[in-house]
């Protein structure tokens, strides 16, 4: 095999190809005939079916949304306005006082008791202690 490498690179007469070349050669040949007509045998190729092209009339979907969004705009603020001007020209007459209120008045009437309370001992007489727990009387001592 090296020697008929070396003599192609010289440019002397390439020498002829084996019969096992051959053989092999018909043998791939044969294989890839067989699986060729398996393939075609097997798998079905879709036929391609022509593309609908969307015919666009200029407006995208974006665009589209967009006008809709700024239209209803324009229509609620008018419709606001108009609502608004048509409450301040009209008066009905009819005028309610409302008595209820979300947080209710609570009666913040703050009794304080006071209770004063003075201790007076005299001396003892004899094992007799007198406490004296009644507020006094408006008397001056």
């Amino acid at each position: 095999m090296a020697a008929d490498r070396i003599k192609r690179l010289q440019g002397k007469g390439a020498p002829e190809k084996s019969l096992d070349f051959w053989s092999e050669q018909k043998k791939e040949k044969d294989e890839t005939e067989e699986k060729e007509a398996l393939i075609n045998k097997y798998v079905t190729i879709p036929k391609t079916s022509p593309v609908n092209q969307n015919k666009s009339s200029g407006m995208s979907k974006g665009k589209l949304s967009l006008l809709v969004f700024v239209l209803a705009f324009f229509i609620g603020t008018g419709y606001g306005v108009y609502v608004m001007t048509m409450a301040a020209n009209e008066s009905t007459g009819i005028y309610m006082t409302v008595n209820e209120s979300a947080f209710p008045v609570l009666n913040n009437t703050n009794t304080t008791n006071t209770t004063i309370s003075k201790n007076t001992t005299k001396k003892p007489a004899k094992n007799n202690t007198t406490n004296s727990t009644t507020p006094p009387k408006n008397s001056t001592d």
